[in-house]
């Protein structure tokens, strides 16, 4: 499908719509394609969204000094400050690990700092990021009083070589997410198969 072809469908949409989020896979990766549609959208008075690891951090910060960038949905995979398991969360090595937690640090900042809305978002998975990682991710995000904060059930499909895996229940997520809620006054969310999203 052409831009061309993009461009039409969000003319047609935009008479019944107030926003247009870009997600994938990972948006940041096609930046042209990606700021000629925000830019197209934005044009069509549609508010901005963006799904995104954080690791195309420049990317996110020219659309945000060109005011084509209204909201970010956010992963933090794991905790920001263990590198090692943030590398094994998005499938590379240490190295990368602390890189892409260097990097969903500093978007964060930067969306913060121009004043837009951000949701941060965390997959859970048994045996890799769990109750203990999410009480780490709210003690940081603990600082950020105006970021909310989804924690999500991962279906363990073929991702990450986990499909023999149970998926934690929406109890457990309910139980993971408790005491971030009496900590700070985040909006805090789960969302599950059983119930989809739910504000806590």
């Amino acid at each position: 499908m052409s831009i061309e072809d993009i461009q039409a469908r969000i003319t047609k949409a935009s008479r019944f719509v107030s926003a247009l989020v870009f997600s994938g896979g990972e948006p940041t990766l096609q930046p042209k394609a990606l700021k000629t549609l925000a830019r197209y959208a934005a044009s069509r008075l549609l508010e901005i969204g963006l799904e995104t690891n954080g690791f195309g951090m420049d990317i996110v910060s020219d659309m945000l000094d060109e005011g084509i960038l209204d909201k970010v949905f956010m992963d933090i995979k794991a905790p920001v400050d263990d590198p090692v398991l943030y590398g094994k969360v998005i499938g590379l090595d240490e190295k990368k690990g602390a890189e892409a937690a260097k990097n969903a640090v500093l978007t964060l900042n930067k969306c913060l700092n121009a004043g837009i809305e951000v949701e941060i978002r965390t997959t859970v998975f048994r045996g890799l990021v769990g109750k203990h990682e999410i009480s780490k991710i709210g003690q940081y995000l603990d600082k950020y009083p105006q970021v909310s904060y989804a924690v999500q059930q991962g279906v363990p499909d073929n991702t990450l070589n986990l499909k023999h895996i149970k998926i934690f229940s929406r109890d457990e997520l309910l139980e993971m997410v408790k005491d971030i809620d009496i900590k700070n006054s985040h909006q805090i969310r789960i969302r599950t198969i059983e119930n989809g999203n739910e504000r806590i």
